[in-house]
Order: C-alpha cells, then structure tokens, then sequence
C-alpha cells in the first residue's frame, strides 16, 4: 500500500497547531511561574511579620564560672594538693606585678560572698585563700601553692616578683622542676587563686577556685594585666 502524502494545507494546519499547543504550554509555564513568586512573596511577608513580632534577645554577661583556664589544668601538675576538680566561681579580673610585690584581684575576695576565713590547727589567726603560681616547662604545666594569704591582705605583697630569681628562692619551690627554674622576661607565667591554706597546710573552706591565667613575665618595672 501507498503511504499518503499530506497536502501542504495539511501542514500547515499541523503546524498551527503545534504553535498553539506550545503558546499553551508556555502560558501554562509562565502561570506556574507567577504563582509560585506569589506564594514566595507572601512566604516572605509572613517571616518579616514573625520577626517584627520576636522581642529582641537581650545581652547579657556570662556566668563567673564560664571563664576558662588559660591552659589544661587537668593534665598539670600540681603541689601540694591537686584543685583540678574544683569549680570555676571567682574569676581573676586584675593582677598587678611590682617590684614591692603581688596584687591580685578577684570577685570573692572581699564582700557579701566572699570565701569565708579558716583557721589552720595551731595557727592563732585564719587563712582566706592561696595563691599558686607556675610554668609550663618541658610542656608540662606546672603549679605550686605559693602564697597563703589572709583577708584584707594589703596591696603589693609576696616579695619582689619582678625580680626572675624571686621565683625560685621564695614562690615555687615546693615543686621540684620549679624549683630549678628561673623564668625570663617575657617567658609565660601562670597564676590562680583558690579557697583556703594551700602552702605547707591542708585547711579547707569552700571549694572554690578562679581560673588559671597566663601572663609574661615583666621586666624590672613591673606590669598591670586585666581580664
């Protein structure tokens, strides 16, 4: 059998047809396309409405005991007696080095919440809190109870700490590798407080500590560092 041949008023009718079709489908396209920018827009409007209806988060500071330590205090060493457990409550906020002395400042020191006074056995006044002091050597950190120091202790005490064999002689040597080292200016220097008598004692009060920061060593002059 002989296929037909389509007259060329039949294509041309097949053609016009296709090209409706494809308008349609077009069309149809461009209808999807609007709608869902419409549905985009009021996606959006809804969101800006939400938010404008949030109130604001509000700043606030941190918890005291939010301030970490400037280095890992569990894998220290320390002397005599091991803190590493004890909770961060009584952030250091300044430390001053002078040639006259040590002045360290922290939120419970002094006040309504300040960490109470404790009487070592055969000592006749109390102890407030200790000052440990150490250095990272051989990267090991470590940390000596150093000063026992009473409430109401007067600024610049602890002997002249701008003075590098100050530390060795009289601060740290109840650790042993501290003991046998003599820092230099600029070398790392690392100090915390903590409740109760420390050096050469076990007296308890709370236990309560401040973080462990670091600061260089200063020169002869002596240095002030806040946190």
């Amino acid at each position: 059998m002989t296929a037909k041949v389509p007259t060329q008023a039949v294509r041309i009718a097949l053609l016009e047809q296709r090209t409706e079709d494809q308008e349609r489908r077009l069309k149809l396209g461009e209808g999807v396309l609007i709608a869902s920018g419409t549905r985009l827009l009021a996606l959006e409007a809804r969101t800006l409405a939400l938010e404008q209806q949030t109130p604001p988060v509000e700043p606030h500071e941190p918890p005291t005991g939010a301030r970490a330590d400037a280095i890992d205090l569990a894998a220290a060493v320390l002397t005599p007696g091991d803190v590493r457990g004890w909770p961060i409550t009584s952030p250091i906020t300044r430390l001053e080095l002078r040639p006259d002395g040590l002045t360290i400042t922290f939120s419970k020191q002094d006040g309504a919440n300040r960490w109470p006074d404790v009487t070592p056995a055969g000592w006749t006044g109390p102890v407030q809190y200790t000052v440990w002091a150490g250095a990272p050597l051989g990267g090991v950190v470590h940390l000596a109870a150093s000063w026992n120091w009473y409430f109401g202790e007067p600024p610049a005490n602890g002997g002249p700490v701008t003075d590098p064999t100050h530390f060795p002689r009289n601060v740290w040597y109840l650790d042993r590798a501290l003991a046998a080292y003599t820092p230099t200016v600029g070398a790392p220097l690392l100090l915390m407080v903590t409740a109760g008598g420390w050096r050469g004692i076990d007296a308890r009060s709370v236990e309560e500590r401040s973080q462990v920061v670091a600061v260089p060593m200063p020169g002869p002059a002596g240095a002030v560092y806040t946190f």
